[in-house]
């Protein structure tokens, strides 16, 4: 890991549908070119312990945008019946912050997306018809089913995934992987025993480690 930057954080909007929505914004105070990198929130809204996170990966040279996504069908939180009716709102909503990130002045035009449960059911749904997505991390998410058949794109995928959760289960992540290998997807899995739907300790630290070295590898 590289020395941190200091970053500068912010709060900016950007049009969606004809909704403003609201984004936090991370970015190294240097103001060098970076690449983009959106973090995706889950089901339960964006906690605001996400904040560190975004921070540290800003501090590795990225511009880090963590957009409030629900703001375009008016939730603070998603039930699981209102995650279908709302998703495909929800995919267009990322794909406007994906435009309005490389939008912003010194990025390099490449751009990431990081997603967490929901958000990683939404970044990879995303990245199956958007060309513009170089790098997709899921953190404890999948991919719809309605997509395996016809999935015929897919930037490299990074699946990290906890072998205890209850809420996902860990045979998601190995659903992917075998989509990915009959695809020619490049992609890296690693699953984490006793972990749950989050990350705790160590757990934590060698996901985002992994994190930092996948996009760096892809987005640089």
């Amino acid at each position: 890991m590289r020395f941190p930057s200091a970053v500068t954080r912010s709060r900016a909007s950007f049009q969606s549908g004809g909704k403003s929505i609201s984004v936090e914004q991370f970015a190294p105070s240097s103001g060098k070119p970076a690449p983009v990198v959106i973090a995706l929130h889950g089901s339960g809204g964006p906690p605001e312990s996400g904040a560190a996170e975004a921070k540290a990966l800003a501090g590795q040279d990225y511009i880090v945008l963590a957009p409030m996504y629900f703001e375009r069908t008016g939730h603070t939180w998603a039930p699981p019946d209102q995650i279908q009716p709302n998703f495909e709102t929800w995919m267009a909503t990322v794909q406007d912050a994906i435009a309005y990130g490389l939008s912003l002045p010194n990025n390099t035009g490449k751009a990431g997306l990081v997603g967490f449960s929901l958000g990683a059911y939404l970044a990879l749904s995303v990245a199956t018809k958007d060309s513009r997505v170089n790098a997709v991390v899921d953190f404890f998410g999948g991919l719809p089913e309605v997509l395996f058949a016809t999935l015929n794109h897919m930037p490299p995928v990074l699946i990290l995934h906890g072998e205890a959760d209850t809420t996902v289960p860990v045979a998601e992540a190995h659903k992917l992987q075998q989509l990915f290998i009959e695809k020619n997807i490049p992609h890296e899995l690693k699953t984490y025993p006793g972990a749950g739907h989050a990350f705790q300790g160590l757990d934590l630290m060698d996901a985002a480690q992994r994190t930092l070295a996948f996009l760096d590898k892809h987005l640089r």
